[in-house]
């Protein structure tokens, strides 16, 4: 445009010129470079000043040129540039501010755009968890709803087994109860008539004979009992009475009917009753000595010397209402084999005990503790045991018992001082009296010590005789004794020999004395009256009895009373049935002393002779020296049970040590497949127990052949 505006000029076009020359300019500021108006603006400049020079007319219009007009075109022209390129700069710079927000309009739209992925990465991430979370959700309500249906069928099936269970439940304590009915029926005759057998004129065998018959009924029975008992609690119909009972008396009872049994086994069976309990109490007589024979027989029959001490405490009275009520603390500590700790976590658990293995050397059908934590619990208590292996046990119970009206007040304020008052017309005799008590068992000196005490005399204690002839000779005549009471049984010198240095000194022989002896040794009246010993009491020392021995010595010392316990001097052995041992010799293993007796028996009288051993290591040792025909090996002993050492006889024999010796298994346990377990332990028979002697005999004659003697030992 610019060089269109130039031809025009020089072709004499001056106002043509002028447009396109200030069009040239206006259109060439659209390009924004203020260097390309620069330069068209000295351009045109330069032609002015040419043209203006040489042909002044066609730039201004007249033939000679001036200077005002070439300075007027000069001037329109650089104003016009200015004026562009100003707005060229302005442009420029806008153009950059609009560029530069652009730029950072598009970084900030890459930074949206790349938070707009995250965004939508999220949101897919999410939406992929969400998927997921639902497919779990609905993956986990379908278990839900299968586990929920499961359970439904569990319920049900566990209705369906409990209502069965307790149907089982109720027939099986039926049929127990109704068997032990039943059993009971012609047990009670079985005793019964055995006792009037007992009361009539025996020969010695045949009273033997009677006696382990009555004893094991009475065994028996004793087990009859305590199924009946647990079928009656299982079934929810033990019921417990509230009748006005003596509780000494009852107590006391239960010590007579066990202390036999405890002095055939050389072990003091003593009785401590707190004196603030009154005599009188309100409860079950029946299941509280039920309670307390079987914890007193158990500490009978798991202790070998010592001691079994019963104490009564109360721990609470409870004053309320017409009657009061005591919470009564009963321990039963003996000085016994003790117990495991694991096995006293089961040991009122039903039919569990301590050792239930074949070579236990105890029995029992695991009944007895269970049955009496359940008459504890329903008379208001509850039981326990503590106990430690190879010292003993202490097993203690809590009952709460009623008590009188008329004797809430006496127990409430009861103390030390208390006095116990029997035969009460009589009890100022024994007030402030002096009594030595000679006993070497310390339990037996503090119980005495205690209770006499209580009766308001003054006791001294002495462990031997030696001690006690020296208390006596150091008291004098004036301060000396008025009573002593001696124990029979004492190392050194006994209570007979003592009494007999008391008697034989002019100083003492007047001292009235009492001798408490035992069971075994009733009948010694007549070497106590020659002695000049005023009474005596057999063990365990009811305190009554005493109390009113005591009172009939003081009051006359010269005579016995009439309430000394007197009887029959034990019978001797039985006498050998005489029958022809000729047929063969037969070793018994066997530990129950009535089982041994029996089979002893019944294998004489079939005509062989019998040894007798108590377990399978004995066995062992007889075989060692004596020649057997046949064995009967009871499978379940102490020590060695019968399986092992059949076991251990096969062995002997594979080694060549003795011949085969036929090895017949006898066993209670009647259960289906016994017999093949006495056969793979290497029997050669099995027989059930009770015996028959039909079926012994068969058996006999089976494994032993007839005609056969057996050598001599």
């Amino acid at each position: 445009m610019l060089m269109s505006a130039l031809l025009i000029h020089v072709s004499g076009g001056r106002i043509e010129m002028h447009f396109h020359i200030f069009g040239s300019l206006a259109f060439l500021a659209f390009y924004r470079d203020w260097r390309v108006l620069v330069t068209a603006s000295v351009v045109t400049a330069l032609d002015h000043l040419l043209l203006g020079a040489i042909l002044p007319e066609s730039v201004y219009g007249m033939v000679a040129g001036a200077t005002w007009r070439w300075a007027e075109h000069a001037g329109w022209v650089l104003f016009e540039s200015g004026f562009l390129i100003w707005s060229c700069d302005r442009n420029v710079n806008e153009m950059r501010g609009i560029a530069a927000r652009q730029t950072e309009l598009e970084e900030t739209n890459v930074v949206v755009e790349a938070a707009n992925a995250e965004v939508r990465a999220g949101v897919e991430a999410l939406r992929e968890a969400h998927d997921k979370l639902e497919e779990r959700v609905r993956e986990r309500t379908r278990e839900l709803e299968q586990a929920l249906q499961q359970v439904e069928r569990h319920s049900a099936e566990i209705a369906e087994a409990r209502d069965a269970a307790l149907a089982a439940t109720h027939a099986k304590s039926q049929f127990l109860a109704n068997m032990s009915h039943e059993i009971r029926t012609p047990m009670n005759g079985v005793l019964g008539m055995t006792e009037l057998l007992l009361s009539t004129d025996l020969h010695p065998e045949q009273r033997d004979f009677a006696e382990t018959v009555y004893h094991s009924g009475e065994a028996l029975l004793a087990i009859i009992n305590d199924i009946l008992d647990f079928s009656k609690i299982e079934a929810g119909k033990l019921d417990i009475e509230t009748i006005f009972f003596p509780l000494r008396k009852t107590v006391e009872e239960v010590i007579d009917l066990l202390g036999e049994r405890a002095e055939k086994k050389g072990l003091e069976l003593m009785i401590n009753v707190d004196s603030q309990i009154p005599d009188t109490v309100q409860g079950d007589p029946g299941r509280l000595r039920q309670i307390l024979t079987n914890l007193i027989g158990n500490a009978i029959k798991f202790t070998d010397s010592g001691e079994v001490l019963l104490e009564i405490k109360p721990v609470e009275c409870d004053n309320n209402g017409p009657t009061g009520t005591a919470l009564l603390h009963c321990a039963v500590t003996d000085t016994g084999i003790g117990i495991p700790p694991a096995a006293q976590e089961r040991l009122f658990q039903s039919f569990s005990q301590v050792d239930a293995s074949t070579t236990r050397r105890y029995g029992g059908s695991g009944l007895g503790l269970a049955i009496c934590q359940q008459l504890c619990q329903m008379m208001g208590g509850e039981i326990g045991v503590q106990s430690e292996l190879g010292k003993g046990s202490t097993f203690w119970f809590k009952i709460r018992l009623g008590i009188p009206a008329e004797q809430k007040r006496a127990m409430h304020t009861a103390d030390a001082s208390t006095v116990v008052k029997v035969e009460e017309g009589k009890s100022s005799v024994l007030q402030g009296k002096r009594v030595l008590v000679v006993d070497d068992n310390s339990t037996n000196r503090r119980i005495l010590f205690h209770q006499m005490t209580q009766w308001g005399m003054q006791a001294d204690l002495a462990e031997t005789a030696a001690i006690a002839l020296r208390m006596i000779r150091t008291a004098g005549q004036s301060t000396g004794y008025d009573i002593a009471v001696l124990d029979y049984q004492m190392p050194e010198m006994d209570g007979f020999d003592l009494a007999q240095a008391i008697r034989s000194s002019q100083e003492t022989r007047g001292l009235p004395l009492v001798m408490l002896t035992s069971y075994s040794q009733r009948g010694h009246q007549a070497r106590a009256e020659f002695i000049g010993i005023n009474g005596y009491l057999a063990k365990p020392v009811r305190m009554t009895q005493l109390h009113a021995l005591l009172i009939s010595t003081m009051e006359d010392h010269l005579s016995v009373p009439s309430g000394v316990p007197i009887t029959a001097p034990p019978t001797g052995p039985p006498p050998k049935a005489e029958v022809r041992l000729d047929k063969g010799q037969v070793l018994i293993a066997e530990d129950n002393t009535v089982n041994q007796k029996v089979a002893r028996l019944q294998v004489e009288r079939l005509g062989y002779k019998a040894v007798v051993v108590v377990n399978g290591r004995e066995a062992l040792a007889a075989l060692e020296h004596t020649h057997f025909d046949a064995i009967l090996m009871d499978c379940q002993m102490p020590e060695m049970d019968g399986f092992e050492a059949a076991s251990a006889i096969r062995a002997m024999e594979t080694s060549g040590a003795s011949k085969h010796i036929p090895i017949i298994a006898l066993t209670a346990n009647a259960l289906a497949g016994e017999d093949q377990v006495c056969i793979d332990s290497g029997m050669d028979d099995y027989m059930s127990k009770p015996l028959k002697s039909d079926t012994l005999q068969a058996m006999l004659e089976k494994w032993i052949p007839s005609g056969e003697t057996p050598p001599s030992p």
